[in-house]
């Protein structure tokens, strides 16, 4: 076997191999499920916080229905905590602000809102 055929033979192999490591993108596997909860402890509060992943389509819905950002950041939080609104909006700010650090530690959830900056 001469050096060059041997040479295409290994690239051959490695591409192979490459092909193997990286799954073509499913978007199935990355759906959210709504009855999946997460946790992360919260030492500003001594709490562990359940919380789950929303769709983009949850977001935007509570995006559009917000009149700043500060309201649409406490609806899309109240839809991760599973709790009213009503009750979110009334929480302390440094209570939210602690929750919401340790949550976008986890999941990138603030680099997510700063793409869903309002124009209003």
């Amino acid at each position: 076997m001469s050096k060059v055929e041997e040479y295409k033979r290994k690239l051959e192999e490695w591409e192979k191999q490459q092909a193997v490591k990286a799954k073509q993108f499913n978007p199935d596997e990355f759906l959210v499920d709504p009855k999946q909860f997460q946790e992360v402890f919260v030492p500003e509060i001594n709490r562990i916080v359940k919380f789950r992943l929303l769709t983009i389509e949850e977001m935007s819905e509570a995006v559009a229905k917000a009149k700043d950002n500060m309201e649409a950041t406490q609806r899309i939080f109240a839809k991760m905590l599973g709790i009213p609104y009503s009750k979110a909006k009334r929480l302390r700010g440094d209570v939210l602000s602690a929750i919401l650090q340790r949550i976008d530690e986890k999941t990138r959830f603030l680099t997510i809102m700063s793409t869903l900056q309002l124009n209003k």
